[in-house]
């Protein structure tokens, strides 16, 4: 009866199983999402989804070619095969027509606000005569456009000046982001992806849609150069590497388990057996973590697979007593026989894994879950389903018994000489030393190997716009918004001398764009 219970429990997780995987968004590709809420802050976790989420669903490309004609064309024809591919919910490569009037315009009503009097300007007559009269006298038409009589100590025009908005290197030129390097004129465009950069289904579409609209245009520009980057690309990169990862190792484990198998007990039926075992755990496993934890990541699967040479064991050991145990052998008197050792032996195990349940990382858990679930699935396999199909022993093996029993002789005789405990207490002293010197090294890069040639596109694109994804922000808070510009405006002051000792390369904030009202109200 309890073979039956746990067979229809293990065909319903099979079903479960499947069933989340072929509707698929079952597997998490992002490997930030094992990390901890390392933010105390819920609105820090808020503002890092946030960015993420605004960074991550858009891939950026970059052309050029021959000369500036034929890049432009090279780049507007790789953006319409891109927008018919449909892997894209846009594909944005010209611009609508911009009014470089706009920005002036909108803050001429505020200017006495937003303009701060600077350079040693003094509310003195003379001083600001004197002003007035070198702007009259300038040659130069003033950046806002608006006039001297709007603007006649030119601290409106410092303050647009100073706004943040050309801090890269595009420039616009016939509708499209271009940028001058040595080496010629490049082309920027983007496309937003229809959904999250880390689902797989959207992956293959970019990446196939990438793929073929490169070979597309490079049979037309065979010269042109392309660069791109995105999250999705890098995921795509990781999916892949796991996925080769995980059949690599889940293959080779396999084909040494059928070998052996093979080799030892020369039966289908526990081959069969042995790989129903393993299948149980597995799915198990990925049935449990699923209902825990919604997802599951890719690293789990990449360490789960090691789980299949533990798991096969206690088939090994049921078979291994099977073997030779005579007619008058009972399947069950077997089970009784094997269960104190398969019982400590998982104990064991379970313990090992056990421990990483208490590291904050949520992958590291998810991980002993998975381990811990599927020593346990083919445990119960192996006690609830083998006796009652496997109800007559193999006859005796000579060939392996007698190479069998003189290894065991052996090992019981070496580990009862004297010089078997010396080196015991030699590695011992040398398990210390190496604890000693163990560092442990906790950055999550250590867990991501991005691909080479990704890494110097984007490496490229971030040196040839000037614009960087570095990520780093401060969060200020406070309890009005001029509370919170204030205090921006206070952390603004003291990250500029970074900015002039070079250790920054600069910075964005709310209050270059809108002052505190303290701050306009001493302007004006």
């Amino acid at each position: 009866l309890r073979g039956w219970i746990w067979a229809l429990a293990l065909a319903g997780m099979t079903a479960f199983s499947v069933g989340r995987m072929v509707r698929g968004n079952a597997v998490e590709t992002d490997l930030l999402a094992m990390l901890p809420d390392t933010e105390k802050n819920p609105v820090a976790e808020a503002a890092i989804r946030s960015l993420a989420k605004t960074t991550g669903e858009r891939a950026v490309y970059l052309i050029r070619a021959s000369d500036p004609e034929r890049t432009k064309a090279a780049a507007l024809r790789m953006a319409e095969t891109l927008r018919r591919s449909e892997a894209f919910q846009e594909v944005t490569a010209k611009l609508p027509p911009m009014d470089p009037g706009m920005v002036p315009r909108f803050y001429a009503s505020y200017a006495a606000r937003v303009a701060s009097p600077e350079d040693g300007l003094r509310a003195d007559p003379a001083v600001l005569k004197e002003r007035i009269e070198s702007r009259l006298a300038s040659p130069q038409g003033g950046f806002s456009g608006l006039g001297t009589a709007v603007d006649p100590l030119g601290t409106f025009e410092a303050f647009l000046a100073g706004l943040p908005l050309t801090s890269s290197r595009l420039e616009l030129q016939d509708d499209l982001m271009v940028i001058r390097s040595p080496e010629g004129l490049y082309v920027l465009f983007s496309g937003s992806l229809r959904g999250s950069a880390f689902d797989p289904a959207v992956q293959k579409r970019v990446v196939a849609a990438t793929g073929a609209a490169e070979r597309e245009l490079r049979n037309s520009y065979p010269e042109a150069q392309i660069l791109r980057t995105g999250a999705v690309f890098y995921a795509a990169d990781a999916r892949e590497s796991a996925e080769r990862e995980t059949n690599l190792i889940s293959s080779l484990s396999m084909l040494s388990i059928v070998l052996l198998f093979l080799w030892c007990f020369r039966s289908i039926r526990h081959l069969l057996l042995g790989i129903l075992g393993v299948a149980a755990g597995f799915v198990a496993a990925t049935t449990v973590c699923l209902l825990v934890f919604g997802k599951l990541y890719l690293l789990t699967l990449v360490c789960g697979s090691s789980v299949m040479g533990v798991a096969v064991e206690y088939s090994f050991l049921y078979f291994a007593n099977h073997l030779g145990a005579g007619e008058d052998c009972n399947p069950r008197s077997v089970r009784r026989k094997l269960l104190p050792a398969l019982g400590l032996g998982l104990f064991t195990t379970l313990l090992g894994y056990a421990a990483l349940l208490v590291a904050p990382f949520p992958g590291l858990r998810q991980i002993a879950i998975f381990c811990l679930v599927g020593l346990v699935a083919a445990f119960l396999t192996v006690l609830c389903i083998f006796p009652d199909l496997l109800s007559r022993p193999l006859p005796a093996r000579p060939p392996l018994s007698g190479p069998r029993d003189r290894v065991l002789d052996r090992g019981v005789a070496l580990a009862r000489s004297r010089g078997a405990l010396i080196s015991l207490a030699a590695l011992m002293v040398l398990f210390g030393i190496c604890l000693l010197r163990l560092r442990v090294d906790d950055a999550v890069r250590g867990l991501i190997q991005p691909s080479g040639s990704l890494m110097a596109q984007e490496s490229r694109i971030t040196r040839l716009t000037g614009l960087s994804n570095s990520g780093i922000f401060f969060l200020v808070e406070g309890s009005s918004e001029a509370q919170v510009l204030e205090r921006e405006e206070a952390l603004r002051a003291r990250l500029a001398p970074l900015v002039q000792r070079g250790e920054l390369e600069g910075f964005q904030a709310v209050s270059s764009f809108v002052p505190s009202p303290a701050r306009q109200e001493a302007n004006l």
